[in-house]
């Protein structure tokens, strides 16, 4: 049996929040079993980029940003499924009308149309949703009230306002904190890897798949405003997260991997989305 808390201890849960005893509520998703937890990142600056890395993740530099809300966890392949159920997807659609949600024709979709609804792979209901478009993780997001993070709110989320390197702190990742895969996309359950959260308690953030973000690929200074967030907009787009293979070590929670707007109407087995959204 699954417990549901019901609306007059939500009610207490806010009021708890908004005197200041909690840092997290919790936002009820299409998935009735498992509740999309969302945790609250205050208002306040941080330290956004680095030295040393990448040229596109110099000069590190201070941000303010207003406080705002993102998913303790990577939406796994079960609470996509019930939305494309809830849209009523038809069968061999990617999408609505002219537009492209996921790749359902792609094995590493592991979301298949059978008995009349869309299913996932026995197996990987928990895992995260990956061969989700842009456009699809962001339709998801506006379907609960949500929106995708911008790459600012997302570096915040994943190292606090202390400045460390990963979301764990300056460690080298470790099977306690991040799982270790062959190919891309060879994940495991979200949420499995506590040993990695980021200083507010957000999971996954390094663990195996990059994620989608709302942000056009700009150099810094990164300066809020102009359309770096404007979705409608055809621009290259960051990814944020994820964990390297190859010979270039490990990605940091600085890290921005550039996406090309035609890359962008696809969906990658190596990439997920987690939801955010205004305080």
């Amino acid at each position: 049996m699954v417990w549901k808390p019901n609306a007059l201890f939500r009610w207490v849960l806010l009021i708890a929040h908004l005197a200041g005893f909690t840092h997290s509520a919790t936002v009820y998703s299409l998935e009735k079993d498992m509740p999309s937890e969302v945790i609250r990142i205050p208002a306040g600056e941080f330290t956004i980029g680095r030295n040393g890395g990448p040229l596109n993740e110099a000069l590190p530099h201070r941000l303010n940003l207003p406080a705002f809300w993102i998913d303790r966890n990577l939406v796994t392949q079960r609470q996509y499924t019930d939305f494309v159920n809830t849209i009523q997807l038809p069968q061999a659609h990617g999408g609505p009308p002219g537009a492209h949600y996921f790749d359902y024709y792609d094995p590493d979709a592991r979301i298949r149309f059978e008995q009349g609804r869309w299913q996932a792979d026995p197996g990987f209901e928990q895992k995260p949703a990956a061969e989700v478009s842009l456009l699809g993780a962001e339709a998801y997001c506006r379907h609960l009230g949500k929106r995708l993070p911008s790459e600012a709110e997302w570096e915040k989320a994943a190292r606090g306002s202390d400045g460390r390197l990963y979301p764990w702190r300056n460690e080298l990742p470790s099977k306690r904190t991040v799982h270790f895969a062959n190919f891309h996309g060879h994940t495991a359950p979200v949420g499995s890897l506590p040993g990695g959260a980021s200083p507010y308690g957000v999971l996954d953030m390094g663990a195996f798949l990059s994620e989608w973000t709302r942000s056009a690929h700009r150099p810094y200074p990164y300066q809020k405003g102009g359309g770096r967030e404007d979705l409608t907009a055809e621009a290259a787009r960051v990814l944020r997260g994820g964990v390297e293979l190859g010979q270039r070590g490990p990605r940091t929670a600085t890290h921005r991997e550039v996406m090309s707007p035609r890359r962008q109407r696809a969906g990658h087995a190596y990439v997920g989305f987690r939801c955010g959204k205004d305080k």
